[in-house]
């Protein structure tokens, strides 16, 4: 298991370096499925009675989705500077 977990975090350390995108927004989705699962009796108590019972729940929720979106903003500006390092690394290995 020591072994399977070393390559398990190369693995993922990878992907964050080198997909930003995808690795971060993975991650985004899952936090926002989390959230969108967590809120979903509530809004439907919500339009049934008009009062909202169980408000950490509530905020709960919200924070988890607005988790998740940060989480996709930062894959999105990691993953352009990724594109941008791979192009600089391109332009000098052409110059020479």
């Amino acid at each position: 298991f020591k072994d399977g977990f070393k390559i398990l975090k190369k693995m993922l350390t990878l992907c964050r370096d080198v997909r930003p995108l995808f690795f971060f927004g993975m991650l985004s989705l899952c936090h926002v499925i989390t959230g969108i699962l967590l809120g979903l009796p509530i809004i439907r108590e919500f339009l049934e009675t008009s009062k909202v019972p169980r408000f950490p729940t509530v905020i709960l929720a919200s924070s988890i989705v607005v988790l998740g979106v940060l989480w996709f903003l930062a894959g999105v500006i990691l993953d352009s500077i990724a594109r941008g390092r791979k192009e600089i690394k391109q332009l000098f290995y052409l110059s020479k």
